[in-house]
């Protein structure tokens, strides 16, 4: 079973903006190789770390190739890019490939 739950166009607004606490949001592709990993690491990471609960139903994952608007809207330039989400607005972004350390750490800060 996935931890990070997709989501896309037609749900993003409900799902992300009016969440009504922090979420955070992983913009990647099925082609690119660093996306596959990092979520590999942030699904093995949800999974083992039990320290943080609160993790499970705010991770989501939208497809760019599959959500363009998306992927404009918030000038998406490579993948993979985490943005959180609080109260409807970006309030931090990280780009590139992640470690499973450098996940939780992301994940320590943005969803306390």
């Amino acid at each position: 079973m996935s931890h990070v739950l997709p989501v896309g166009d037609a749900d993003f607004d409900k799902r992300i903006l009016h969440a009504g606490r922090a979420i955070v949001v992983d913009f990647y592709a099925h082609w690119c190789g660093p996306c596959g990993q990092t979520m590999k690491a942030l699904e093995a990471l949800i999974e083992a770390d039990h320290d943080h609960p609160e993790w499970k139903g705010r991770i989501f994952k939208v497809d760019t190739d599959a959500s363009e608007a998306l992927m404009t809207q918030y000038k998406i330039e490579g993948v993979p890019t985490f943005i959180c989400f609080e109260n409807g607005k970006e309030t931090a972004r990280e780009e590139g490939a992640m470690t499973r350390n450098d996940l939780k750490g992301m994940l320590t800060r943005w969803l306390p």
